[in-house]
């Protein structure tokens, strides 16, 4: 307490406690493709059409990325970052595939983005380029689709038969969207729009709720260029393929939350992103034990604030359980997740349980900070 000698206002400053772990946002999305102008192969940060328009221009023949970024707004979404990709030319023995790896790497920098598309592409080599980007980056998903040319669940299967094996921070969504409200009817890629509906399902109801279903209607983008039967989507679902259909009288909707991993673990897109958001937060939210000593009382500090936001996320809805205890564990100390020799080369090293899927299952992250402090 500071010395009272006079009638006035005193101020005393008293220090909090560890900070917190506030969630990262899962909103984000960064879009890479061909524009119409603006600088090659870097990030610029959009909130509105008229930001796209005023950096990269409207609408040009070779190229579904303006179309996209509409769609993206449309359905939700309140933020993205376009990088623009140089067109090939014969002089410069630059392939397209090596063009757009490049162009994921001008995001390498930028961590708040959690969402990657490249639309209108539609082949499996970008799929498997922007997949392993994302494989890289601890919390980036891929929202990739099927070809512009494939009509049948038989062509989304040959898709997805032409991919490398894939990891779980990645989804694909079929077909294409056929928007029949002007002269002519246009062909448009679904990945803009479906970043918007993860946003929006984000925002409204948190990362933990699957971006699908009824409620899940893909806003001012036409209707499916194909029907899919339900068939067809026995066909699809087991293979990792997200089904566009439209139901009367809802419209048209995403009817598929499946992920491109062959992990029964991570095999729903909820799943995996929900884990992605927690690690990513509770990995930015301890960066202050840094340079703490790394003893028993660091331990007990770090597993409580853990504690805290994982509690706050199973009051939310976002783990399953009856009670804290089924939904999460923390656990951090010598002879738990570290040896001696762990410490004295300054690593904290923490393991999280948490139930996703079932209160009696949990998925283990472990999360490891760089201690400095001696």
């Amino acid at each position: 307490m500071p010395h009272i000698s006079y009638p006035g206002i005193y101020i005393d400053e008293i220090p909090s406690g560890d900070p917190s772990i506030r969630a990262c946002d899962t909103t984000t999305a960064a879009f890479v493709g061909k524009t119409q102008k603006g600088d090659l192969n870097r990030a610029v940060p959009v909130q509105t059409r008229q930001e796209y328009q005023d950096h990269f221009g409207t609408i040009i023949d070779d190229s579904f990325l303006a179309q996209s970024v509409d769609h993206f707004f449309m359905n939700g979404g309140k933020r993205c970052y376009i990088v623009r990709v140089p067109a090939p030319t014969r002089m410069s023995g630059v392939s397209q595939p090596d063009l757009f790896t490049k162009a994921f790497h001008a995001l390498d920098d930028i961590d708040e983005i959690s969402l990657l598309a490249a639309p209108g592409i539609g082949t499996s080599w970008i799929t498997d380029a922007g997949m392993e980007y994302c494989e890289n980056r601890r919390n980036l998903f891929y929202i990739g689709e099927t070809g512009r040319g494939d009509r049948s669940a038989s062509h989304a299967l040959a898709f997805k038969s032409r991919l490398n094996p894939a990891g779980s921070r990645g989804a694909v969504y079929f077909p294409w969207i056929l928007d029949s409200s002007g002269r002519q009817p246009v062909l448009s890629p679904p990945s803009g729009g479906i970043a918007g509906l993860y946003a929006r399902t984000d925002l409204s109801k948190g990362v933990w709720k699957a971006p699908a279903g009824l409620d899940a209607l893909l806003k001012g983008t036409g209707k499916p260029s194909c029907t899919i039967t339900d068939p067809d989507q026995d066909r699809l679902n087991p293979a990792g393929i997200n089904a566009i259909r439209k139901f009367e009288p809802t419209g048209t909707v995403v009817w598929g939350a499946r992920t491109l991993s062959r992990d029964p673990e991570w095999r729903y897109v909820p799943i995996r992103r929900t884990a992605m958001m927690i690690e990513e937060s509770i990995s930015r939210g301890t960066r202050w034990a840094v340079f703490e000593h790394n003893d028993s009382n660091l331990w007990i500090r770090v597993k409580q604030t853990i504690a805290l936001f994982l509690g706050n996320l199973f009051r939310e809805g976002a783990l399953q359980g009856a009670k804290d205890s089924e939904a999460f564990y923390v656990r951090c100390g010598r002879g738990e997740t570290m040896t001696q020799a762990d410490i004295d080369q300054g690593r904290l090293i923490i393991e999280i349980g948490i139930a996703l899927l079932r209160p009696a299952e949990f998925i283990v992250l472990r999360i490891q900070q760089a201690i400095s402090g001696k």
